[in-house]
């Protein structure tokens, strides 16, 4: 437990230091076992250099770093790259959490597209500490609209309901303008309205 907390830890640094938006420093975690997601052996007694927030070199004898630099005493621990969440509906008590398990990257899969942009910007500038943060527009069925209409607007998902294929381009367009970076279906689409919001995706840019 206690080389896992190390680990976590360290990788809440090097997350950080990617998302906190502080240019013309440095930051050295020195001394650490790398473990690098890529299936090779852990490497022993790494340095690693990270500048202007992102990561500058790895290497197992003491880097050179010009200017301001910061740095971590990594030895006894382990490094991690940050950990990607890739299927979230986030609310704003939730970066602290991630953040405090390693987590530096989640998509939102949805929530409202106006709370969804917000998050974004606040986040990937480094203007609000938490994860970097992408989102998928979702798009409902006539039904879905139904029953989230029983409930209060905050917690409805979507804002873009189709009913016919023709819908697809417009409503993907839309949704591309309020900063998607991907689309959202779920398993009740037919046939031809899931082709025609992939085609008008694609044409878009999105997936």
């Amino acid at each position: 437990m206690q080389a896992l907390r190390a680990a976590v830890t360290l990788s809440l640094l090097i997350g950080a230091a990617q998302t906190s938006g502080v240019e013309a420093q440095s930051l050295l975690i020195s001394d650490g076992t790398l473990i690098d997601g890529t299936g090779r052996p852990p490497v022993e007694h790494a340095h690693v250099l990270i500048r202007d927030g992102v990561i500058a070199e790895i290497t197992t004898s003491s880097p050179t770093a010009a200017g301001t630099i910061e740095t971590v005493d990594a030895r006894g621990k382990f490094i991690l790259p940050g950990l990607i969440d890739s299927h979230v509906h986030y609310r704003d008590w939730k970066a602290e959490l991630f953040l405090a398990h390693g987590v530096t990257t989640v998509y939102d899969l949805g929530n409202p597209h106006y709370w969804q942009a917000a998050l974004k910007q606040g986040f990937n500038s480094g203007r609000m500490r938490g994860p970097r943060y992408f989102f998928c527009g979702e798009i409902g069925l006539p039904a879905d609209e139904a029953a989230a209409s029983q409930g209060p607007t905050i917690l409805r998902r979507w804002f873009e309901v189709i009913h016919r294929p023709e819908e697809a381009s417009a409503i993907v367009n839309r949704l591309k303008d309020a900063g998607v970076d991907c689309i959202k279906l779920n398993e009740q689409f037919s046939a031809g309205l899931f082709s025609a919001i992939a085609r008008a995706a694609q044409a878009a840019g999105l997936r």
